[in-house]
């Protein structure tokens, strides 16, 4: 199964220091495996998960989610552009979400 990776011209926009990118598939991967619902969705390969992280003064969200045909997406915003539904997602290949 591959992944693909999207991540809003938000979440770039976000820190002066992109390098918080490279710290949140380890974070991801913490909240949601320490979460039933997420622990559930992976062990199912089916369904959502939605980890928050606080990065300077910016709420990110991070969400994966299975669909149909094997599909495995993630989606990388910020809180806002997921409330508003505004984000602008680029495909975003240098992240290794597992």
């Amino acid at each position: 199964m591959t992944s693909e990776v999207f991540v809003s011209a938000g979440v770039i926009g976000a820190s002066d220091d992109i390098g918080f990118l490279e710290r949140l598939p380890s974070a991801h991967a913490q909240q949601r495996d320490s979460d039933r619902r997420g622990r559930q969705m992976t062990d199912r390969r089916m369904g959502a998960f939605v980890s928050e992280h606080k990065i300077g003064n910016a709420e990110i969200h991070v969400r994966e989610e299975y669909g149909l045909g094997d599909s495995h997406r993630i989606y990388v915003m910020t809180g806002s552009e997921r409330v508003r539904d505004t984000a602008d997602f680029t495909e975003f290949a240098g992240l290794a979400f597992a």
